[in-house]
């Protein structure tokens, strides 16, 4: 879906759309090569870990 976000923000403007983290995780892995993608899943897991327990 990836005109969603675009339709959501057009009929409300001020809405925050936001993907969760295994779609980020998963458009990250699109700029990588395949040989590198295991190691920087387990890097970008422990950041979004991180992360999220600073958030709540």
């Amino acid at each position: 879906m990836k005109g969603f976000p675009d339709t959501i923000i057009s009929v409300f403007p001020n809405a925050q759309v936001q993907l969760c983290i295994v779609h980020m995780v998963r458009n990250s892995l699109k700029w990588v090569s395949y040989k590198q993608r295991k190691e920087l899943v387990v890097d970008l897991k422990a950041i979004y870990k991180y992360s999220i327990g600073r958030n709540c």
